[in-house]
């Protein structure tokens, strides 16, 4: 397994994670179903590991912080695809 995605990927993985368990959240609370509330907080809150776990240098594998600037790695200086 990959132990590192590329910033762009992570980023719209993560969106999409957030959105998707927004709505299932809120389709929970609309139809007042306990269960789908439990859901739409799983996956909402799930983001959070799989940022942690892909964001990192393809060369070092430390993580990169999200708000960096520049296109190398702040811990090894290699550049980053």
């Amino acid at each position: 397994m990959k132990r590192s995605l590329p910033k762009r990927t992570v980023n719209i993985v993560c969106a999409l994670l957030i959105l998707a368990g927004l709505v299932i959240l809120g389709l929970g609370e609309k139809n007042a179903i306990e269960t789908l509330k439990w859901i739409g907080l799983i996956v909402l809150i799930s983001f959070l590991p799989f940022r942690f776990m892909f964001l990192r240098c393809p060369h070092c594998y430390r993580y990169l912080d999200s708000t960096g600037k520049g296109n190398t790695c702040p811990w090894c200086g290699k550049e980053l695809k």
